[in-house]
């Protein structure tokens, strides 16, 4: 899937990972730029493992939908064979404040960004799973 235009309302799916315990599973929420949150996608680690990250989302309802991809280099997300494996493009952020594009190219990444952005670079989708993401740990840690 090729992003020939960034629109207003591109579909970003922003990805974490959760540590619950001993189980590590990944949250996904999506946003229509950076306007407003569409959906939110949780994947327990067990069904990460059995059938792939790359596999669950595009068993999803969003995944037609979905445009880019957008993670952080802290969590570890094999961008490429995400890119690879569902077709939509992935951008991830380095620690930096720099980022990686698989899939697209580097100009059309940064509009990306910008438009899916409140504040360059983080964008929308992913600063609000890094919060689920934390509420959660913050929720299961006393447990």
């Amino acid at each position: 899937m090729r992003v020939r235009t960034v629109k207003r309302e591109i579909r970003v799916l922003g990805l974490t990972k959760v540590h619950i315990g001993r189980r590590r599973d990944v949250l996904g929420v999506v946003y229509r730029g950076g306007l407003f949150m569409d959906g939110v996608l949780y994947f327990r680690g067990d069904d990460v493992e059995a059938y792939g990250l790359p596999g669950l989302i595009r068993r999803s309802r969003h995944y037609p939908q979905l445009r880019v991809v957008v993670c952080r280099a802290e969590d570890g997300f094999d961008c490429r064979r995400l890119w690879n494996e569902t077709g939509i493009p992935v951008i991830l952020l380095n620690p930096d404040g720099s980022f990686e594009a698989y899939g697209i190219e580097e100009q059309v990444a940064s509009r990306v960004l910008k438009v899916a952005s409140k504040t360059f670079p983080e964008p929308e989708a992913l600063k609000v799973a890094l919060k689920l993401r934390n509420a959660l740990e913050e929720m299961f840690k006393s447990r």
